[in-house]
């Protein structure tokens, strides 16, 4: 019986990749959507195609970059992320076909999967020219003063995010920067942790973060220190309107400068989460 080897797109057209040729540079194509799957007992030498120690890959960066290798040809890929705890981050990476990759907790909760890392992000995109990317049932937890549980920087970054669990962190929780998109349009996600030194949100260099139709539950009152729940600097836009906020957070409820905007659509001042009043810093608004 003849193997069929991996499609490939060259110059525009698709063809098999023929027998002994790699072509280098070249993307194999994918004809259906795939899965990946990473356990803290796999190993990065497995195929990651099968959720057993025997195959799981050991890391979601190993994960990432073999799904981010592929023409993805408009197909989805997901990355099944078992339960327990992961010490190290991932990067993203920029792809090409059109497709999502999405990485989720392979249980449909916001705690039996965990990254937390000391002095790193959990979740770091730097310059993937708007590939897209998802991440849903994670917590998120950091320690030390480098690195964020989302940090979107370089320029051109797009992240969705739902069913997200942002737990302790040494700095803000979502930092987005250079033009880069977070979109949590829609989502529920939980704030279980405090913030050493920043905000839940913050948006600087004409970065967006689009936060409306949300449902966010703030347990145990968390706190944001000398910052606080939004920040939006350096002509960047934070929505927030129609959200809805369960419980109370510590900290200036927003602030805004250097022609950037904070959106409730006439919410008011005291819609956002906190315990000191926001600030607008004209032509903030």
């Amino acid at each position: 019986m003849t193997v069929r080897r991996p499609l490939v797109r060259v110059s525009g057209r698709v063809r098999q990749l023929p027998a002994g040729d790699t072509l280098p540079g070249v993307r194999e194509l994918l004809t259906a959507a795939r899965t990946y799957y990473v356990r803290t007992d796999g190993s990065d030498s497995n195929t990651g195609l099968a959720n057993s120690a025997g195959s799981a890959f050991l890391t979601i960066q190993k994960a990432v970059d073999t799904a981010a290798a592929f023409d993805n040809n408009n197909f989805d890929i997901t990355i099944m992320v078992g339960s327990g705890t992961y010490a190290a981050g991932f990067v993203l990476r920029e792809h090409v076909g059109g497709g999502t990759i999405h990485v989720r907790g392979v249980n449909a909760d916001q705690t039996s999967t965990a990254i937390s890392v000391t002095n790193g992000s959990c979740i770091q995109g730097t310059e993937t020219r708007f590939s897209k990317y998802k991440a849903s049932y994670l917590k998120l937890q950091t320690t030390g003063s480098s690195g964020y549980p989302i940090l979107l920087e370089g320029g051109k970054n797009y992240l969705t995010i739902d069913q997200i669990n942002f737990g302790a962190a040494g700095r803000t929780h979502i930092y987005v920067a250079s033009g880069s998109l977070l979109n949590a349009r829609a989502a529920t996600y939980t704030i279980s942790g405090a913030v050493d030194s920043g905000w839940h949100v913050e948006c600087v260099d004409q970065a967006t973060f689009l936060g409306l139709l949300c449902n966010v539950t703030l347990t145990g009152t968390p706190s944001f220190g000398a910052g606080g729940y939004a920040r939006a600097a350096r002509n960047s836009l934070a929505q927030f309107h129609a959200s809805t906020f369960t419980g109370s957070a510590t900290g200036q409820r927003y602030s805004t400068d250097t022609g950037s905007g904070i959106f409730v659509n006439g919410a008011g001042a005291s819609y956002l989460p906190g315990s000191r009043a926001g600030s607008a810093t004209t032509p903030g608004w």
